[in-house]
């Protein structure tokens, strides 16, 4: 038994059969839509393997690749036979599809069109949610009326850049710099400050005071947007450097008694340690240590200390700069990846006294400055 949708489409076609002349005579009606296209696959990315991929806008872009799957695509159309002037069958035909007509689309950056495959190339700024679809069409060797069907990959792409970001205490500095050298927030400074005073006489013949303070610097590898699947790595720097003064001032009471023995210092900058010690020709001595350093898992350190002993004859002063050299590095990684760094002022001051008041004090102040010395790269 034929279907409805057969016997009004012969009902149709057979006024526009010719009448057999010949006995047998076979003719045919018009091709039409049939069953549509049918069996078009999901479309894939071939490559990167991430939906994450690098900008263009250094001309280093990470283009994506993707591929509408065809393999058991059909569009079948169909035209009525006839046989002296009768319907006899259908004859149903695949016309194939029309890959030249293919049209891919995407919502930021650009495509190519005209294949079953085609190239993505990401715009030249960061961006999400971006949409890759592609309508496929028939083919043209029978009826092209077929309506197109569309298809779009699964997942919406993001497009980033990379960056890092420089963040430090107790201040709360917060720098960023990113690859196409655009920077957030200012370069951040820390300032360290330490004020010890030692004090001894005949009661407390021993005196003795420390001091420290510190600062840290976090940099981390970024993305914007931020939490994305990278394909390569990101390449980061960190840089930072110190700068100071120092100042001492010891003092006794008694400019005649004489007395003998000895006294150690000791400063401690993070993991390295540092000793002095004197021999003491006067009761009454005043000594003042400090020391800077700066250690970090880059894998540079930097360290300055100075020291003054005072024996005899009243105030006596010392000043002393302290010139840190930067500690600079520089690391690869996936986004998250950081370096942590350290500057440390640490003093320490003792006095000893037979007879009269001794007195010995150090004042220490330095800034820290946390820097990104160059651009952050994609690899």
């Amino acid at each position: 038994m034929k279907s409805a949708y057969e016997i009004t489409m012969i009902a149709a076609l057979s006024i526009l059969a010719l009448p057999s002349l010949f006995l047998g005579e076979t003719t045919y009606g018009p091709w039409v839509v049939y069953t549509g296209i049918s069996g078009v696959g999901d479309v894939s990315k071939t490559s990167p393997a991430e939906d994450d991929l690098h900008y263009s806008g250094n001309g280093n872009g990470e283009k994506g690749y993707f591929t509408v799957n065809t393999g058991s695509a059909v569009d079948n159309d169909a035209r009525c036979v006839f046989i002296d002037g009768e319907f006899d069958h259908w004859q149903i035909e695949d016309a194939g599809l029309n890959s030249a007509e293919t049209d891919w689309q995407c919502t930021v950056g650009a495509i190519v069109d005209g294949s079953f495959s085609t190239t993505y190339t990401p715009p030249n700024a960061p961006a999400s949610g971006i949409v890759v679809k592609v309508d496929v069409f028939d083919g043209t060797d029978y009826n092209s009326g077929d309506a197109k069907v569309t298809k779009q990959y699964a997942t919406p792409l993001k497009v980033f850049k990379v960056g890092v970001h420089l963040s430090t205490s107790p201040s709360g500095g917060n720098y960023k710099r990113w690859e196409d050298g655009t920077t957030e927030g200012t370069v951040p400074t820390e300032s360290l400050s330490i004020d010890a005073i030692a004090t001894a006489h005949v009661s407390v013949p021993y005196g003795e005071d420390d001091d420290a303070d510190t600062c840290d610097a976090t940099w981390t590898l970024l993305t914007d947007p931020d939490g994305c699947n990278i394909h390569g790595t990101i390449r980061g720097y960190a840089s930072s450097s110190a700068t100071g003064t120092h100042h001492t001032m010891a003092y006794d009471e008694d400019w005649v008694h004489g007395g003998s023995g000895s006294l150690s210092v000791s400063v401690n900058l993070l993991v390295i340690s540092f000793g002095y010690s004197w021999d003491l020709s006067d009761s009454e001595v005043g000594v003042a240590s400090a020391g800077i350093g700066f250690g970090s898992d880059i894998g540079l350190e930097y360290e300055e200390t100075g020291s003054t002993a005072v024996s005899d004859g009243g105030a006596t002063h010392d000043y002393q700069a302290i010139n840190a050299a930067s500690g600079t590095g520089q690391w690869t990684g996936k986004e998250g990846v950081g370096k942590n760094g350290k500057w440390s002022l640490d003093c320490k001051v003792k006095a000893k006294s037979n007879d009269d008041t001794v007195i010995a004090t150090a004042e220490s102040t330095a800034v820290a400055t946390f820097y990104i010395p160059s651009n952050p790269s994609y690899e």
